[in-house]
């Protein structure tokens, strides 16, 4: 087990796959977030074409520093965050990609894609917090 924020609950290590930022921090101190965290946290998860960012409320942090420490510590490579309307038109997909070896982590309503490519590397379902943390166990 590694050292540092991602070795505690409350954690996180991860780098943007877009933008090559880094960041490891502690976003739970005392049992409280730690809103100045939250906020560099949503800063590195923000729409990176459109410069555009949004809160991001703890539930993904938590799932992310649990998945983060149950694996080992590593890095968590953020491949995507949240996106514009402009973004999703221009880029689209969203679940599972075993091909691509990647699972993406979703904390907000479930909710369901019309005409989904279920080929080999394309999405083909969702992973909510509940569902990945029985997988981890």
């Amino acid at each position: 087990m590694g050292t540092g924020p991602a070795a505690e609950a409350g954690g996180l290590t991860l780098v943007n796959a877009s933008t090559r930022e880094r960041l490891s921090i502690v976003f739970v101190r005392r049992r409280r977030d730690d809103p100045a965290a939250l906020r560099r946290l949503a800063h590195v998860f923000r729409d990176w074409r459109e410069g555009e960012v949004l809160p991001i409320g703890p539930e993904l942090f938590n799932t992310l520093s649990e998945t983060q420490r149950r694996l080992g510590g590593g890095p968590i490579l953020r491949t995507c965050g949240f996106r514009t309307a402009e973004t999703n038109r221009m880029v689209g997909g969203v679940g599972f990609y075993p091909v691509r070896r990647f699972c993406h982590v979703d904390v907000g309503p479930v909710r369901a894609w019309s005409g989904m490519d279920v080929r080999p590397g394309r999405a083909v379902g969702r992973a909510g917090p509940r569902t990945l943390s029985r997988r981890l166990k």
